[in-house]
């Protein structure tokens, strides 16, 4: 009996360890478990399958708050510790909170082209958004993005937006449509999210959006408008205040917004 019930709880583990990678968050006392290839009671198991859910409450809550130091993941590697079926399936993890952000230079609707950390330069924080004609809920965000952009465009806040449309024409009908006030670049491949940007930032689906600081540290990996919307009025919030109650606008004009909704 004791031989199944550690038989069970070592392949409940290593499901767990798979979900765990796939997500990203696998803790180094799991992966090193597993690898070991050794056998535990129920309550071991118990206990590693605890600290991995700590270290994944711990990876949330780093998505609200300022990164201190930042790790660059240019280079990351498939996860050493699994077997290589795993890795196999597995690949490389996502971008993470305290990552840095991979570097890009994609050009505009018109050719000109724009390079990200030079508008990290520019800005406290940039919000990069991959998306795509075919995407519906990308789409959907658009009008929540413009009404934050509009309220936020005269802090030093910017939003770069990364469309992987399979063609130009599409790009640019879509453009024409939704009339993005923002920075919006292109990274245009018959076969999809295959291209090195794409592959850069690890992409498996869209929306995508990451939440970045000058320093180009990863703030939020999958950030949605709502959650953007709050963390910009912690760090704004007075500032826009204040111009309301002297009576002043945002360059950006609402009313062609409010026609879009």
């Amino acid at each position: 009996m004791k031989n199944n019930i550690r038989t069970l709880a070592f392949s409940t583990l290593m499901l767990l360890t798979l979900l765990f990678v796939l997500c990203g968050q696998a803790s180094p006392a799991t992966n090193s478990y597993a690898s070991a290839n050794m056998s535990s009671d129920l309550e071991t198991l118990v206990s590693l399958t605890n600290s991995s859910l700590e270290n994944t409450d711990d990876h949330k809550e780093v998505n609200v708050t300022k990164a201190t130091s930042c790790k660059d993941v240019t280079t990351l590697e498939k996860p050493a510790r699994l077997p290589k079926f795993f890795r196999n399936m597995t690949g490389d993890r996502k971008l993470r909170p305290k990552d840095k952000i991979p570097d890009f230079t994609l050009p505009r609707v018109d050719g000109d082209e724009v390079n990200l950390y030079e508008v990290l330069a520019e800005n406290d924080y940039v919000v990069i958004d991959f998306w795509a004609t075919a995407c519906g809920p990308c789409i959907a965000q658009f009008p929540k993005l413009k009404e934050i952009y509009s309220t936020y465009e005269d802090e030093k806040f910017e939003i770069v937006s990364v469309c992987t449309d399979i063609t130009h024409e599409q790009w640019e009908e879509s453009l024409e449509e939704h009339k993005l006030p923002w920075i919006d670049v292109g990274e245009i491949n018959a076969q999809g999210l295959v291209g090195p940007t794409s592959k850069a930032f690890r992409l498996r689906g869209l929306p995508r959006s990451y939440l970045v600081d000058t320093n180009g540290c990863i703030l939020h990996t999958h950030i949605f408008p709502i959650e953007l919307e709050r963390f910009l009025e912690s760090e704004y919030g007075e500032n826009v205040s204040a111009l309301e109650e002297n009576g002043e606008t945002s360059t950006t004009d609402m009313t062609e917004i409010e026609d879009e909704g």
